[in-house]
């Protein structure tokens, strides 16, 4: 290996020749010491985190302002935001709930959340 070499600093067992077919999951493995469960937590963690603090800005401007639609947009921000952690993360454990009850549960989050924000913007 030279110093121009891409491969410098990679181990050996990692290094794909070009061309070659090369086991996928080992290399990734190699890349990527995080856990990818860990990884999936903690951004679904701070997608629920992020999506509570626009809810409670919402949720804000609806008590100053009397704004029906600010309240179904802070509702909506909650569905499809921070309730698919809670469901994901608390209530499918808890529950001992299948994988697919728990996707179920989250679909149903999503949907009562967009229903909520097109009710706030449209007010249909």
């Amino acid at each position: 290996m030279t110093a121009g070499d891409p491969t410098v600093g990679i181990p050996p067992a990692t290094v794909v020749e070009p061309g070659s077919v090369a086991d996928l999951a080992s290399v990734l493995q190699a890349m990527a010491p995080l856990d990818p469960a860990s990884v999936l937590f903690v951004t679904a963690a701070a997608t629920a985190l992020v999506g509570a603090v626009v809810a409670a800005i919402a949720y804000r401007g609806y008590r100053r302002n009397d704004s029906e639609s600010m309240g179904f947009l802070a509702l909506g921000i909650v569905c499809f935001a921070v309730a698919p952690f809670l469901l994901t993360y608390g209530v499918g454990p808890v529950a001992a709930l299948s994988d697919a009850e728990t996707l179920l549960s989250v679909l149903c989050a999503n949907i009562a959340g967009l229903l909520a924000v097109l009710h706030s913007l449209d007010g249909v």
